[in-house]
C-alpha cells in the first residue's frame, strides 16, 4: 500500500506530521466556531432534518419504541455528520452500545489527520485507494472505525480548502487593520541630537572624543552616569539632585514606565502613522461571505456593521437552493441506511432510510412566490388568499 502523493491548496498537510496536525485543528475550530460557517451548515441540517427519520426493514416499519431512539440519535448522529462531510468529504463513526442498543457516534473533529492510500492489489475495486486515520493525541481501534466516503476525489485533502484560504487572507487583513488602530494610540517619536561646535562648554578634544563616540555607539556623557541614585548624592536643596531624585522614584512606581534626561540640544519630532485601508479588508470579507454562500449554495443576506453583502445569486435561482438540499438528504439517506446496516448487522439492501426536507424556502420578494406557485407549492386558493 503506497501513498497517494495530492497537490491541495495547502501542500503543508502533507509534509511534517506537526504542521497537518496544526492544520487540521485550525481546520476543525474554522468549521465548529466560524459563525458564517455555522450558520449555512446549522440551515442546511434544518432543511434536511426538520421532519422524524423514517426506517424500514425488509420494507416493514420498526417497532415504535425502537423507532423513537433510532429517530432522536439518528438526527443528532446526522446533524454531526454534515459537519464531517464538509471538512473531511467523508464520515468517520463507530458503533457503541447504549442501554443495550447498538448505535453509531462520530468521531470528534480535531482528533483525527487522514490521508488516501492507493492500494496495491486493488483487484477488481472500481475505486482503489482507502482513507486512513490517525489520531491525535489519542489512540483507537482503526478495525472499528468505519468510513462512509462522500466526495472520493484524492486530490483534495478537505472540501472546504478554498474557503479556509479565503477566512485566512480575511482574518489576517483583519488582524493587520486592528493592530494598525492600536499603532494610532500611540505617539511615535524620533529624537535627533544637534551638537554645535560654537557652543563649547568643555574642550575642543574631550568634545571632538565625545562626539565620535556618539555617533558610534548612540551614548553620551549623561548616559554614562550611575542609574542608581542616592538622596544623599542628591539634596533636595541641589536642583539637579531634585531632578535625580525624583525620576529615580517614576522609575520604582511604574516599573512600565522609564524615565531619562534626554542629551542636550535635543530634538522630538512625531512620526505619521499610516490609517488601516478598511476598503481593502471589507473587499477581503466579501469575498469570503461570497465564497461561503456560493459554496453552500444559500441565498441570504447579511449585514455586519457598515458592511452589507448579497448574495451573487439571483432570487430566481431559489430552486436550485432546494436542490441543493435535496441531494444532501439523498446523501444523508445513503449514510443512515449505511449506519443502521453496520449497527444490526444487516445487509443495505434490505434497509431503507427516508429523510423529509424541509419545502419552506426563503420568500424575499414576489419573484420568490411565482417560481414556487409554478412549482405547485401553493394551491390557488392559497395564492388568491395572498392576493
Amino acid at each position: 500500500m503506497s501513498v497517494f502523493q495530492a497537490a491541495p491548496a495547502h501542500g503543508h498537510v502533507h509534509g511534517s506530521r506537526q504542521k497537518q496536525v496544526e492544520y487540521v485543528r485550525e481546520l476543525a475550530r474554522f468549521v465548529l466556531t466560524e459563525p458564517y460557517m455555522c450558520f449555512c451548515i446549522r440551515q442546511i441540517s434544518n432543511d434536511c432534518l426538520t421532519h422524524p427519520i423514517e426506517i424500514r426493514e425488509n420494507g416493514r416499519q420498526l417497532r415504535p419504541e425502537l423507532q423513537r431512539l433510532l429517530n432522536t440519535h439518528f438526527t443528532e448522529f446526522a446533524e454531526k455528520s454534515l459537519s464531517m462531510m464538509y471538512m473531511c468529504g467523508f464520515v468517520a463513526y463507530y458503533v457503541k452500545k447504549v442501554d443495550g442498543v447498538r448505535l453509531p457516534h462520530v468521531l470528534p473533529l480535531g482528533s483525527f489527520t487522514w490521508c488516501i492510500k492507493r492500494l496495491d492489489n486493488p483487484g477488481g475495486a472500481v475505486w482503489p485507494f482507502e482513507i486512513r486515520l490517525d489520531g491525535i493525541d489519542v489512540s483507537f481501534d482503526k478495525h472499528k472505525i468505519h468510513i462512509f466516503d462522500c466526495m472520493q476525489s484524492p486530490s483534495v485533502y478537505s472540501p472546504v480548502d478554498s474557503l479556509f484560504e479565503l477566512f485566512m487572507l480575511y482574518k489576517n487583513c483583519r488582524l493587520a487593520a486592528t493592530e494598525a488602530t492600536e499603532q494610532l494610540r500611540r505617539a511615535h517619536i524620533v529624537v535627533t541630537e544637534t551638537v554645535d561646535l560654537k557652543d563649547q562648554t568643555i574642550s575642543g578634544l574631550q568634545l571632538l572624543d565625545e562626539t565620535r563616540r556618539y555617533a558610534m555607539s548612540g551614548l553620551h556623557p549623561l548616559a554614562q552616569t550611575d542609574v542608581e541614585l542616592r538622596p544623599e548624592q542628591y539634596p533636595d536643596s541641589n536642583v539637579t539632585g531634585m531632578k535625580e531624585t525624583w525620576i529615580h522614584r517614576m522609575n520604582e512606581q511604574h516599573p512600565e514606565l522609564r524615565v531619562s534626561i534626554l542629551p542636550p540640544n535635543s530634538q522630538v519630532t512625531q512620526v505619521a502613522v499610516a490609517t488601516p485601508d478598511v476598503a481593502v479588508l471589507q473587499e477581503f470579507f466579501n469575498q469570503y461571505i461570497e465564497g461561503v454562500l456560493s459554496f453552500f449554495n444559500i441565498q441570504h443576506r447579511m449585514s455586519t456593521g457598515q458592511f452589507r453583502v448579497q448574495s451573487a445569486q439571483p432570487n430566481s435561482n431559489m430552486k436550485n437552493q432546494y436542490n441543493n438540499v435535496l441531494a444532501t438528504s439523498k446523501r444523508l439517506e445513503r449514510l443512515l441506511r449505511e449506519v443502521y446496516s453496520v449497527c444490526f448487522e444487516l445487509e443495505p439492501q434490505s434497509v431503507s432510510v427516508k429523510l423529509t426536507p424541509q419545502k419552506k424556502l426563503e420568500v424575499s420578494c414576489v419573484a420568490d412566490l411565482k417560481i414556487l406557485a409554478e412549482w405547485n407549492v401553493f394551491t390557488v386558493p392559497q395564492m388568491r388568499d395572498m392576493f
